[in-house]
């Protein structure tokens, strides 16, 4: 199930917002408008919800640097020294509100001259503007996360793969092949049952590898080659298997070798 975006986590909740903000009056209601607007951001961001939810901690940490960068910077002072309820009964001024600063933060009004109290009911006009806004600014932190969890997704798959490739038997095939020799050895004559070669063969099965002997099971697991000097078949040198995590199934790193007589068809 894809995961909820910031926008449609707003989307849900825009038509209460916009309930809120009906009724409210400009420039009277500017500092209740900010407050509201200041909560409805911080509860999309910074609320139990499952867009938060389903971050993990270093995209929650670059939420909470975006919530810095988009909230609203209230400057107290300035704010504190304003009143906006003398501000709409003064004589002879009229406020047309800009939209997009009431999201923001400062005032940005135009003045026409009248006496009486100014403060004038909310349009939808404004309200669309300010739902507008806001969605704008979901969309624009859904890309940055989306871009962000990209690059994980990118940078994750990248340093797979080079684990993949960074394995003994793909970065030191010698390795492998000096092991069969030491095994072939311990196993043969006097050098048999060397504690040093069993003690080496055993880290090497830590790491997933694992020497196998010529069964009717492991058949395919080795070359045959044609040699005179044998009657019958003879294993020369054993495979090597590696079970990877994931894997459910053994794959061949080194083929094994088998003598078979001349007349002996594979």
């Amino acid at each position: 199930m894809e995961a909820i975006s910031l926008k449609q986590l707003f989307e849900q909740s825009k038509d209460e917002l916009r309930n809120q903000l009906r009724g409210k009056k400009l420039p009277r209601d500017f500092q209740k408008i900010q407050e509201m607007l200041k909560a409805t951001f911080l509860e999309l961001l910074a609320g139990d919800n499952e867009v938060r939810l389903s971050l993990i901690d270093t995209d929650v940490k670059l939420l909470n640097s975006l919530i810095r960068i988009h909230l609203p910077s209230y400057d107290t002072s300035i704010n504190e020294s304003i009143d906006y309820v003398r501000l709409s009964k003064q004589k002879e001024k009229t406020w047309i509100p800009d939209w997009q600063f009431i999201i923001v933060q400062s005032i940005n009004g135009r003045y026409a001259e009248k006496e009486t109290d100014n403060s004038q009911p909310i349009t939808e006009e404004l309200i669309n503007g300010i739902i507008g806004e806001l969605e704008t600014v979901c969309s624009e932190i859904d890309n940055i996360l989306n871009r962000v969890k990209n690059n994980r997704e990118e940078m994750k798959k990248h340093y797979e793969k080079l684990l993949q490739e960074c394995t003994l038997d793909k970065m030191y095939p010698q390795l492998l092949s000096t092991l069969r020799y030491l095994w072939k050895e311990n196993n043969n004559g006097e050098s048999s049952n060397n504690k040093y070669v069993e003690s080496l063969i055993a880290d090497f099965e830590n790491y997933g590898y694992k020497i196998v002997k010529l069964s009717p099971e492991t058949r395919s697991y080795f070359s045959y080659k044609i040699n005179p000097k044998v009657d019958s078949e003879t294993m020369y040198l054993p495979a090597i298997t590696k079970k990877t995590d994931g894997e459910s199934k053994e794959i061949v790193v080194e083929k094994g070798i088998v003598y078979v007589p001349e007349q002996q068809n594979q």
